[in-house]
């Protein structure tokens, strides 16, 4: 193989270019006029918080016979260790005590790191599947699972029909069984084996389940995993080797009613103090005439809110990619962008406090709409409208962030999980029941940046060590969120990268809850340029959310 060939064929076999994007490659398997096979010398560059679109790299891979893989850059993090020392040589494999030990002050040394005056391309070799430790950085988990060789399809779930494809070449799956789970909202309701699988390479076979005629109070999924019988050379036996989720009843969103209640809620707009309330026996929200925003939230005398918290718009720190893109200065007005308040309205009668602001940094219009419910729960939404003529870039995300008090740090969700996952890199994490800390969700990247976010979630409960806190519900879809002990502006590079570590970044005051209803992918093609695939990007329109906050205690 030669890579300067290119196209032309002299002094190669086989067509082996540099981060091709999906596009171009689909577009090399389609002509007939190239007859090379297609496998990339490099692609999926790992740099960071990164590894989107391999779904789409696979899809036209498993299409066209002539596009055969590709060759992921980079295996692991160049980075070397440096004291004070630790013991790198760790053997757990449990996701949540790696990331326990996040805030240990190791150091993976990177470019620069040594002096100031040596060539150097900064974090860039930092671009491995997995960490310098050898433990697995998340996007390793989607290179699990599209590169597994064993795959399943509903063929008609309310019969319990299956079909398995072996999509090895050279090998039958009888030393693999498949167990399989059927969930009912994230719980197990009936579960099962098949030993054999007696399936010849490229060749699929198809089994009914008895799981027809089963009943669901929500959601209900079906979990499949592929184990191996007896062991195999690195591999031990009943590890899963391929897994996957297939939908048998759909979710609905549910989204909380008014109660029915006769409980009174007194509305005080007190001009002069500058201040909202709205007050029950149980209940004290009150909202800032002068910012518009939510500045307490007590139920039964204690705080949802952290000191001096609020609830408030959304920016994302930057991921290596955004920086390769230039997404910091590209899209640098949406980082808390100016918001003039124009204008703060009462509805007394339906318990309605409407905040409305000018942007015009973007030229758009934004309304905060809260409705107090009088059991207590807040009705928050966020809606956009984009002005005529607005050239405003995409946004790196649109919800809000709730900065919560410190120990309220306990995460119990339904979604993806339990691994980081985004909207172009998520088919690794299943939909199911998690709980988590904040400090479980970060994940010490070498360099710090976003991280922590979960896709497709329905609901988020967040509570301290007593339980009390709240319950998230969007109103029209599955949504975004992650609880961090860390400033957003803290894991932020700003306008140009520094030497920094994820253990120097200093903690929060706050559990800081982040909650999206809409999230740009992080990128996979590569870092220095390319963005992430148009259908994961967010352009500049009108946008919309809407979600209960329903205190718990």
């Amino acid at each position: 193989q030669y890579e300067r060939a290119e196209e032309k064929g002299y002094a190669t076999d086989i067509f082996c270019p540099m981060y091709y994007s999906p596009k171009d490659c689909e577009t090399y398997s389609k002509d007939p006029n190239y007859t090379r096979p297609l496998i990339q010398c490099e692609y999926n560059h790992t740099m960071g918080n990164s590894g989107g679109n391999l779904k789409e790299y696979w899809d036209l891979i498993r299409k066209y016979p002539k596009f055969q893989g590709g060759f992921d850059w980079d295996f692991v993090d160049q980075g070397l260790h440096r004291t004070p020392h630790f013991d790198a040589s760790r053997t757990t494999k449990d996701y949540d005590q790696l990331a326990k030990e996040a805030n240990v002050e190791t150091e993976y040394t990177y470019g620069g790191d040594y002096n100031k005056h040596d060539p150097s391309d900064n974090n860039f070799n930092c671009n491995g599947i997995i960490g310098p430790d050898r433990q697995y950085n998340p996007h390793a988990y989607e290179l699990a699972y599209e590169y597994q060789n064993i795959w399943a399809k509903p063929i008609d779930l309310k019969q319990g029909k299956i079909q398995v494809h072996n999509e090895y070449f050279f090998r039958n799956l009888n030393n693999y069984r498949m167990e399989w789970s059927l969930m009912d909202e994230g719980k197990v309701v009936k579960q099962g084996t098949i030993e054999t699988l007696d399936i010849e390479p490229q060749q699929s076979a198809t089994y009914t389940l008895p799981i027809n005629g089963q009943d669901f109070d929500g959601e209900g999924l079906l979990n499949i995993d592929f184990k191996l019988k007896s062991a195999e050379p690195l591999l031990e036996a009943g590890q899963t080797v391929a897994s996957m989720q297939m939908e048998v009843n759909p979710w609905q969103p549910m989204p909380k009613m008014e109660p029915v209640s006769t409980a009174k809620v007194k509305v005080s707009d007190n001009v002069k103090a500058g201040e909202v309330s709205f007050t029950s026996k149980e209940f004290d929200i009150v909202f800032s005439r002068q910012t518009g925003l939510l500045t307490r939230y007590e139920v039964s005398g204690r705080n949802l809110l952290g000191e001096g918290g609020t609830l408030k718009p959304n920016w994302r720190a930057v991921t290596d990619n955004d920086m390769g893109a230039n997404f910091q200065n590209r899209l640098a007005v949406w980082n808390n962008p100016k918001m003039d308040l124009k204008q703060v309205s009462v509805e007394p009668a339906t318990r309605q406090l409407t905040a409305v602001y000018d942007m015009p940094d973007v030229a758009a219009t934004l309304h905060l709409i809260y409705n107090v419910a009088q059991d207590g729960a807040l009705h928050v939404s966020m809606e956009m409208q984009m002005k005529d003529g607005s050239k405003a870039p995409i946004l790196p995300r649109f919800g809000v962030l709730m900065q919560l008090p410190y120990d309220m740090d306990q995460s119990t969700y339904y979604g993806r999980g339990p691994i980081e996952n985004y909207s172009d890199r998520k088919y690794s994490q299943r939909i199911g029941l998690y709980e988590q800390s904040a400090d479980q969700q970060f994940f010490p990247y070498i360099r710090p940046q976003e991280t922590g976010t979960k896709s497709d979630i329905r609901w988020w409960k967040q509570t301290d060590n007593d339980k009390f806190g709240f319950k998230v519900y969007f109103d029209e879809a599955p949504f975004y969120a992650s609880a961090l002990h860390y400033n957003i502006s803290d894991l932020d590079e700003g306008k140009e990268k520094h030497q920094r570590h994820s253990y120097q970044v200093p903690t929060s005051e706050y559990t800081n809850l982040t909650l999206d209803g809409y999230m740009m992918g992080v990128g996979g093609i590569n870092s220095w340029g390319e963005e992430p695939l148009p259908q994961y990007q967010l352009p500049a329109v009108d946008r919309a959310i809407h979600f209960w906050i329903q205190p718990c205690k």
